[in-house]
């Protein structure tokens, strides 16, 4: 599975609103990753920022006040599913969309709560399919 089902990945508009464009947060300790993927999301209009870690992210958060964060399940220092509570409950980002980007694929199960994250994607991302679900979030 590389997409969640439910979403149609065919066809991405400008992505920059009018109130300016979607931040985005890339967590993932795969720096390589994190840097072409915020390199092509600028491309695209976004504003983004990324984090290496947990931790990290929790820093980069407060700052940034991203719309959307993209999160690794496997951290060095935290799992994926703790950042995301954490961004939520003590970072104040419970409006934000949460996107699970992960080598693993949901349906080994890692017994949490399904609902923790809005999408799984399976790495390597379709990155039309990004686009869509990221153009679909309120700044």
């Amino acid at each position: 599975m590389t997409q969640t089902p439910d979403v149609s990945c065919r066809g991405h508009e400008q992505v920059v609103r009018n109130d300016g464009p979607i931040r985005v947060l890339i967590v993932d300790d795969n720096q390589d990753l994190a840097r072409s993927m915020s390199m092509l999301l600028a491309h695209y209009g976004f504003a983004v920022a990324t984090a290496a870690d947990g931790l990290t992210a929790m820093e980069e958060a407060r700052s940034f006040r991203p719309a959307v964060i993209l999160l690794d399940i496997g951290l060095p220092d935290m799992n994926g599913y703790d950042v995301a509570d954490n961004l939520r409950a003590h970072v104040g980002l419970g409006d934000a969309r949460f996107i699970a980007i992960s080598a693993v694929d949901s349906r080994s199960g890692h017994g949490r709560s399904s609902n923790t994250f809005e999408h799984y994607l399976v790495k390597p991302v379709d990155f039309e399919c990004l686009l869509v679900l990221l153009n679909e979030a309120t700044p």
